[in-house]
């Protein structure tokens, strides 16, 4: 007779996106991994695992799509590699917008990435330092191999929930369980239990207002004033888009983005920039998109992500090439 409270939790496919010149410290990542392999938690796969023979590209898009847990290893190179970002990153954060894989950018070498696509995503370590910048790499490395640690944890959670248990019963000789009624509760144990429960929701509420002072929460509303004009000048085109944004904006950043086509497309951002912080509550900003000319349609994106690093607002809005900025 199995037991069904013994459910084996599956490992956590683990598949690292990176330049090839980040090579040492995707090892040096890899090495402060092991013990959540030793464990039996994760299985990572990277390109030198592809073996003699096999077709490369259709190894890593494979194991790419199958990933449970996928680690964008961001440097400069990173960014300036198209396989990386165009391919694997715009792979990756459609499958993380679909709830089917979780990804977590870790950030190797100092570069330019808070308006990356990926921006938006709670980045390792969890100071958004590079690990290069910290003055003891390994500590940066177990800050990284703690904040995998816990996703890798909710992911297997999440698995195990789906699993349903099978239980083998042979139903022959099955004799029903007598009925016991329910003792009796006393009285003053009654009030006990009330008290204890009042206390404890009081308790709780007390935490939450603690918590909420400290930490508000933060909503900003952005409207984006039509039309938002454009018009090809030489190879380039210049738009100039109207905004405002109502809410606090300290520690705050501002983006603008730009895609081609009838809707917005987060996997094929054209340009994107951050907004200066005078212009940050509007009215204006003005963009050169380099070499497309020929765009005749598209849609533009605010957003305002806040001092956590998370989306706290935006808005997008169409725009059709014509009239002058």
């Amino acid at each position: 007779m199995s037991n069904a409270s013994e459910v084996v939790k599956p490992q956590v496919r683990v598949f690292y996106s990176y330049s090839r010149k980040d090579k040492v410290l995707r090892d040096k990542l890899d090495a402060h991994l092991s013990l959540l392999k030793n464990e039996g938690k994760i299985v990572g796969w990277h390109d030198r695992d592809i073996e003699a023979g096999q077709d490369w590209a259709t190894a890593i898009d494979e194991n790419l799509n199958r990933a449970d847990l996928i680690l964008l290893l961001i440097s400069s190179d990173f960014l300036a590699s198209d396989y990386c970002y165009k391919l694997e990153m715009t792979q990756a954060l459609k499958r993380h917008n679909a709830g089917t894989a979780r990804v977590i950018p870790v950030i190797l070498r100092p570069c330019d990435w808070r308006s990356a696509q990926f921006a938006a995503l709670n980045a390792l370590p969890d100071s958004g330092e590079a690990v290069t910048s910290w003055e003891n790499e390994d500590a940066a490395f177990a800050n990284i191999a703690a904040g995998i640690r816990r996703a890798v944890e909710t992911l297997r959670g999440v698995h195990v929930d789906s699993v349903k248990p099978v239980v083998d019963f042979d139903p022959k000789g099955i004799v029903p369980e007598p009925v016991v009624p329910p003792n009796p509760v006393n009285p003053d144990r009654r009030t006990l239990m009330i008290v204890a429960a009042i206390g404890a929701v009081a308790i709780v509420a007390a935490v939450i207002g603690i918590l909420a002072a400290i930490f508000p929460a933060q909503h900003v509303t952005v409207t984006i004033q039509p039309p938002v004009k454009s018009r090809a000048i030489g190879k380039n085109l210049v738009m100039t888009i109207h905004f405002t944004i109502t809410g606090e904006l300290t520690n705050c950043e501002v983006f603008v983005d730009v895609s081609a086509g009838k809707t917005f497309d987060s996997g094929a951002i054209l340009h994107s920039v951050q907004v200066s912080e005078q212009d940050k509550k509007g009215p204006e900003v003005t963009l050169t998109i380099k070499d497309r000319a020929d765009l005749a349609e598209g849609n533009v994106q605010v957003r305002v992500v806040g001092s956590n690093q998370h989306q706290i607002g935006q808005a997008v809005a169409y725009f059709v090439k014509g009239a002058s900025p």
